[in-house]
């Protein structure tokens, strides 16, 4: 076992299947679910910022959880 790797393949794969994925959504559904968004965001209604923040914090004490556990060892 090599450690990284694991992460290394998943973000090769995030970096290819994200834009081809985009690519095989048709151009008529894209524009619709883009002129939604903006819309939402037009009325306030923006909360992946918060989300962001609240993930970023749960991964973030995870992290600090996992180092005080393996620090013990």
């Amino acid at each position: 076992m090599i450690p990284g790797i694991g992460y290394l393949d998943d973000l090769v794969i995030l970096s290819v299947g994200i834009p081809l994925s985009i690519r095989m959504v048709p151009a008529g559904v894209m524009a619709e679910c883009r002129a939604k968004a903006r819309a939402e965001m037009a009325r306030g209604r923006n909360k992946s910022k918060a989300a962001s923040v609240l993930v970023t914090i749960l991964f973030t004490l995870a992290a600090l959880a996992a180092v005080f556990i393996f620090r013990k060892c």
